[in-house]
């Protein structure tokens, strides 16, 4: 993750930047995630599932200084289209692989974590239609989403013993939160599945002896 941060900072990507995700759930998911942040850039994700038009909207209006997109994805050659027509700076990943970001670490010394970090800083900018129609940016700080995990585990008595499952898309809140940050907290590993067939979701939480 501090490689990839270290990567991100060759980039150009700094304090205030946004960084767009849009890829399945996966390792390297949440570890671009942390290294953005670790610059302190927003992370601004994006669902597989969205549309080209959507994508658009997104891109458009939260003018990423980065936007990585998984290449597996649907709509991948025509947001790569609309990105070089935009000239805009991206890169195509695929995920899950057995050694992530690999191609992009190799040659960058991990950058120390990034002791100076506020809370009250925004860590995500979340795009949501709620009930008003075209989606709007909504900006999450780190205080708010440690509010939410931490909270969580005063009622959940979660620990490292703990395995979880990851089903819902990162880039919806409750997974960020629920699945990500707050098992990360107690260090309890996640499975993320590459499929959402019933018979691969039974397999996973069989296999990774999901709790």
């Amino acid at each position: 993750t501090l490689r990839f941060s270290a990567f991100l900072k060759s980039r150009g990507v700094g304090k205030g930047d946004r960084v767009l995700l849009l890829s399945e759930n996966a390792p390297e998911w949440t570890m671009a995630s942390l290294a953005a942040m670790n610059l302190g850039a927003v992370v601004v994700p994006v669902a597989a599932i969205a549309s080209a038009l959507e994508i658009g909207n997104t891109i458009k209006s939260a003018a990423p200084k980065l936007s990585i997109v998984s290449r597996r994805l649907p709509t991948a050659r025509a947001t790569e289209e609309y990105l070089r027509a935009e000239k805009l700076a991206y890169l195509l990943w695929d995920v899950q692989q057995p050694e992530p970001l690999t191609e992009y670490i190799e040659g960058h010394a991990a950058l120390p974590i990034n002791e100076k970090a506020r809370g009250d800083e925004d860590a995500l900018l979340i795009y949501t239609s709620g009930t008003t129609g075209a989606p709007k940016g909504v900006p999450i700080t780190h205080e708010a989403v440690l509010f939410v995990a931490e909270g969580a585990l005063k009622v959940i008595n979660g620990s490292a013993n703990d395995r979880l499952v990851g089903v819902l898309p990162l880039s919806h809140m409750l997974e960020f939160t629920a699945g990500f940050v707050t098992p990360a907290l107690v260090a309890a590993p996640v499975t993320y599945v590459k499929s959402l067939k019933a018979e691969d979701l039974l397999a996973a939480l069989k296999e990774s002896r999901a709790t």
